[in-house]
């Protein structure tokens, strides 16, 4: 189980995550037997903003968030309590372009597709584990 109870991402494929598109923007959990629990609700957000893509970071137990509108990236760490503390909030270099998908390599680069172009955006952070 993770520390809010819930069981450890990737562990349970009957157990999924769903992004909202619509105000409240949040994440939340869900599992096969309906039971479900925000884990993402960031009162910081802009209203307009909307989930475009999110991925799981296990290996530093962070949720990465593509908003859209404005097109940004967010981190929360899954080692907080639900519904689990932001890391940090950075814009996206091209706002113009939709993110429609976010993948995480195992060191330290984060790619994002973009809608507008369907190319790909490495985008590097600093290693910090």
């Amino acid at each position: 189980m993770g520390t809010s109870g819930m069981p450890r991402l990737g562990c349970h494929p009957q157990h999924f995550i769903v992004g909202s598109r619509l105000p409240p923007v949040g994440v939340s959990y869900v599992s096969d037997t309906g039971f479900s629990e925000v884990i993402v609700a960031d009162p910081l957000l802009p209203s307009t903003s909307s989930v475009a893509a999110f991925a799981v970071d296990d290996c530093r137990r962070r949720l990465l968030v593509a908003l859209a509108n404005p097109v940004t990236l967010a981190a929360y760490d899954l080692r907080s309590p639900c519904p689990h503390r932001r890391i940090f909030f950075s814009p996206l270099p091209d706002p113009s372009a939709a993110p429609t998908c976010v993948r995480v390599h195992k060191e330290v680069l984060i790619y994002i597709k973009r809608k507008k172009t369907m190319s790909i955006l490495p985008y590097m952070f600093q290693k910090t584990h």
